[in-house]
């Protein structure tokens, strides 16, 4: 809403916390899941980022019993960038697609 009223007042200040988008395009996905839609690959790949970054975010680990805790820990030392390019390799990999491109599902 301050961004459509700004001319009103150009010299206003607003308090922008960049780290509260997280927890906006957490709760967004979750939205979408609620409504019975499928997750594309960035929107999954993103979920479980976040899930590795803030692994208290979520009612239910996700990881458990799949993944080593000093996998996750690795992991969680990425890059957001670098966890991205990686997950897309893996899955490039897993579908045999040498192209190295992000899945199409």
């Amino acid at each position: 809403n301050f961004f459509k009223h700004a001319d009103n007042d150009p010299d206003a200040d607003i308090d922008f916390a960049p780290g509260a988008n997280d927890m906006r395009l957490m709760f967004v996905l979750h939205g979408l899941t609620e409504l019975g839609e499928t997750l594309n690959w960035t929107e999954a790949t993103y979920w479980i980022r976040m899930n590795i970054e803030r692994p208290g975010l979520m009612k239910v680990n996700i990881f458990e019993g799949r993944v080593p805790a000093s996998e996750i820990e690795l992991i969680r030392n990425y890059s957001r960038p670098r966890f991205f390019e990686t997950m897309t390799n893996w899955a490039a990999a897993l579908e045999g697609n040498t192209a190295g491109k992000a899945p199409t599902r």
